[in-house]
């Protein structure tokens, strides 16, 4: 819902849509490690939103870690040996699934808020 209230930009749909996407995997109760290839849909657009604009942000910074994160730790999660690959201790990926949407929440919050005092400010 506070997603709809900021500015529809072209780089702003592109966020929102990830985190729609990343929103819509945590709230998966029977969510594998297939299932979670759709976080490179996501992962990729909120890249390019940090690219767009740019790292000097603590969220910035904090969903480049993130992305990262999402394509090392299925690689960690094999490498403990679950019983399955497709199954091997999915839920630890949970938080960082959590941690992604908050911060790309978070972002797209402030740059709603600067847009919207820099209009009022003209």
């Amino acid at each position: 819902m506070a997603c709809s209230r900021v500015p529809q930009r072209a780089g702003n749909r592109g966020l929102i849509f990830a985190i729609y996407t990343a929103i819509a995997l945590v709230a998966a109760p029977y969510a594998h490690f297939p299932d979670m290839t759709v976080l490179l849909l996501s992962g990729l657009l909120a890249m390019d939103w940090v690219a767009e604009a740019g790292m000097g942000t603590v969220w910035g910074s904090l969903i480049s870690l993130c992305c990262v994160l999402l394509f090392v730790w299925p690689v960690v999660l094999l490498v403990l040996h679950g019983h399955y690959w497709w199954n091997s201790r999915i839920y630890l990926v949970f938080p960082l699934i959590v941690v992604f949407v908050a911060a790309m929440a978070a972002a797209l919050y402030q740059s709603g808020e600067s847009r919207t005092a820099s209009a009022v400010a003209v």
